[in-house]
């Protein structure tokens, strides 16, 4: 049992060591869940969207009552200030234009561009939204499997430092008491 709480110890004051949380930082796991969070929330928003559409309400109504469910605080801003500046008299296709020049998530920005699109050429709003969220689902997969196959390495350095250590001082401390007292006698 004293070598399960030396280990915990040396384990903890190694884990506290400032240059250990400079390597955790360059690993850089935090931008991986960000992206991931833009990617769903605008395949939220975007979902909501053509439920709408196909609800029979009008682009307005659709991109407000999917703007009511955004979960994403940056996003909720920008389509609260497009509802804002529509509702004060601006052209739709006007306040979708006026956004672009804001610092957005590629992904959302591709979303308004679509709309812009198919507002100014006269094509489907639905067809051209189901595609670019196809598009954003599979990029949204990629992401994932390509972070999936950087977990295992980056899961090398904590089991080998803090796991199997404990591991074999707890299989082993039956053993080295059977010896220390194999030699006692």
């Amino acid at each position: 049992m004293t070598y399960v709480i030396i280990f915990f110890f040396l384990n903890l004051g190694f884990f506290f060591n400032k240059d250990i949380f400079n390597i955790l930082k360059k690993l850089n796991i935090s931008s991986f869940n960000f992206s991931l969070n833009e990617y769903y929330s605008t395949i939220d928003f975007i979902d909501l969207l053509v439920l709408n559409l196909e609800a029979g309400q009008n682009l307005f109504q659709a991109f407000q009552n999917a703007s009511h469910c955004i979960t994403n605080k940056d996003l909720k801003k920008v389509t609260n200030e497009i509802l804002f500046r529509y509702l004060l008299g601006t052209p739709f296709l006007t306040c979708l234009k006026e956004v672009k020049n804001k610092s957005l998530t590629p992904y959302f920005l591709e979303t308004i561009e679509t709309i812009q699109i198919s507002l100014e050429l006269g094509t489907p709003i639905q067809k051209a939204l189901l595609d670019l969220n196809r598009t954003l689902q599979s990029h949204a997969v990629l992401t994932m499997e390509a972070f999936a196959a950087k977990a295992a390495v980056k899961m090398v350095f904590p089991l080998v430092l803090f796991i199997f250590p404990v591991i074999f001082v707890l299989l082993g401390s039956g053993s080295i008491q059977d010896l220390i007292i194999s030699l006692n006698l």
